[in-house]
């Protein structure tokens, strides 16, 4: 659909909704009613970039917020935006930035749940192709910490998975620079020999698939300061909660606190504070109080931290019933699976294939009967209630 579409083009009802992609600088365009649900345009988009049925539940669609300072208070200009994931069971119109009063939506799609271990945990190219692109973006905008020769050696494997071997019949001077989605310093970091480094990285990686250079990518990427978390800002912008597949922490002048999921006891949120009860390592249990700009702010952190806490901790999704004495919610988490539950069914998929690859290979023999692997359990430390 072009851009610059006019009202006119609409009919009544209707409305446009935009969404930014993390491989390309193009967007993915589409006519919807504007009573649709997020869920339906989550799967336009799945269906548009052919995702993995079961590894598509990693990624979701969310508009960036500029974090909000209390009254009385500035915000920074500095201030990361905030990712604001939205509810697949609810409206879109509800949701979007100004969606009640604009047939435009802008919106964008990326990683919600980032995986421990992507580098081997990612089966399809598409999967892992999109989880380095959200890296890069993510790098950029300072939300993942590298140093500067970290950044260099990233941003060769990624122009070895995308262009290739280094051959300088065809990289002359300056390639570099006409694939600045990969250049994960900013200029004023650059060092004199900036593109001298980077080509002899790409050189270095002589031989690599784009598998293998992406792979690569992963495994460092993992292991970067805050990979993985989404980080909002409370305490008047000056201290940072990141939830993630770990658990909770809390950046506050310099130091940081993490409060992994096993030693969480809950999760909740009153007025305009997020409070974490925790069990310290003499079982006593202790709070934290974080004090959020209002409301809307403490809700949206509270959240997220339930929807992580759901995807990476719990066995499956309970009926709506059991999450809401589990959870303390009024209606069921925004996850439709959970990490468990996706690991069991690639599980029983691999196992399915394996049998129908003998059966193939051995016609002789008698039809095997493939028995569905068994639902991962819960880790024995993870607790059922935030």
């Amino acid at each position: 659909m072009a851009e610059g579409r006019s009202n006119q083009e609409l009919r009544a009802g209707e409305a446009l909704c935009r969404v930014a992609q993390l491989d390309s600088k193009d967007t993915l365009d589409f006519k919807c009613e504007r009573k649709i649900r997020v869920q339906e345009l989550i799967d336009q988009v799945y269906k548009h970039l052919n995702l993995d049925e079961e590894e598509k539940e990693y990624f979701s669609l969310f508009y960036e917020s500029q974090p909000h300072a209390a009254k009385g208070q500035e915000a920074q200009n500095d201030a990361k935006q905030e990712k604001v994931f939205l509810d697949p069971a609810k409206l879109a119109k509800d949701q979007v930035p100004n969606g009640k009063d604009t047939s435009f939506w802008n919106i964008k799609f990326g990683v919600k749940f980032y995986l421990s271990s992507p580098d081997t945990m990612l089966r399809s190219d598409s999967s892992r192709s999109l989880f380095c692109w959200q890296l890069c973006d993510d790098i950029r905008s300072n939300r993942v910490l590298v140093d500067r020769e970290g950044a260099m050696r990233l941003t060769a494997l990624m122009l070895q998975a995308h262009l290739g071997n280094y051959d300088p019949r065809e990289h002359h001077p300056g390639y570099c620079f006409q694939s600045p989605q990969f250049l994960l310093l900013p200029e004023r970091l650059q060092p004199s020999n900036y593109e001298e480094q980077i080509v002899d990285l790409h050189k270095a990686k002589m031989g690599y698939n784009p598998e293998q250079a992406e792979s690569e990518f992963l495994e460092l990427a993992s292991k970067l300061p805050r990979y993985g978390m989404h980080q909002f800002a409370v305490e008047d912008l000056t201290v940072v909660v990141g939830n993630s597949f770990r658990g909770v922490c809390v950046f506050r002048e310099g130091e940081e606190r993490c409060y992994e999921w096993p030693n969480i006891v809950k999760i909740s949120y009153k007025a305009h504070k997020v409070y974490i009860r925790y069990q310290e390592h003499d079982g006593t249990v202790s709070m934290n109080k974080l004090h959020c700009a209002n409301k809307r702010n403490a809700k949206m952190i509270w959240k997220n931290a339930v929807d992580q806490h759901t995807f990476f901790r719990l066995a499956r999704i309970e009926q709506p019933k059991k999450m809401s004495v589990m959870l303390g919610l009024s209606r069921r988490p925004s996850v439709r699976r959970t990490l468990k539950q996706i690991r069991a069914r690639e599980e029983e998929s691999s196992t399915k294939r394996e049998g129908s690859a003998e059966q193939t290979s051995s016609p002789s023999k008698s039809t095997r009967v493939i028995v569905p692997s068994k639902s991962i359990s819960p880790h024995p430390h993870a607790r059922s209630c935030i």
